[in-house]
């Protein structure tokens, strides 16, 4: 699997154990795996964001894989909201335009790496559950057979966030 240099591996959020990019589901101690990164990997300089592209991969150096699926997702526009703003009593409000992503949904950021994941580990097919967006949005990235699902009902636990 080839990742970026900044990329470390995915660690478990209850123990710190850490394990390669080709982790999937839950670690051994049943608890969610969040991606890690050596920000010092990365070498800024002052026209590295400036120079690349307008989408989200202008950030890749700071993402896990070096060959992205990618239809330009990312690089939304924020619009002024000035009516809004007065209402809530704000000198200047804006909104993220996320409906101009490919598939006009905020999710094309996440399903973009985790169909490129799924790529770089081989996989023969992507199965999700999606009410609607997500299963819209990964297929819109896959070269091969994606199954998303509609669930009969809301899952019975969230995963914890991290703080």
């Amino acid at each position: 699997m080839s990742t970026t240099e900044a990329f470390r591996g995915l660690v478990c959020t209850e123990t710190d154990e850490r394990d390669d990019a080709t982790a999937t589901g839950r670690s051994e101690a049943g608890a969610r795996l969040e991606a890690a990164y050596d920000y010092d990997a990365v070498d800024w300089t002052g026209d590295t964001l400036a120079g690349g592209p307008e989408s989200m991969w202008r950030y890749a150096d700071l993402l896990a894989f070096e060959d992205p699926l990618t239809a330009a997702e990312g690089g939304t526009p924020l619009v002024s909201a000035p009516s809004l703003a007065s209402e809530a009593d704000l000198g200047s409000l804006s909104i993220k335009d996320e409906g101009r992503n490919p598939t006009g949904t905020v999710l094309d950021r996440g399903l973009a790496t985790a169909v490129t994941a799924a790529r770089e580990a081989d996989a023969d097919l992507v199965a999700l559950a999606s009410p609607g967006n997500a299963g819209q949005s990964a297929a819109s990235y896959a070269g091969w057979p994606i199954s998303a699902r509609t669930p009969s009902s809301p899952p019975v636990r969230r995963s914890r966030t991290r703080r």
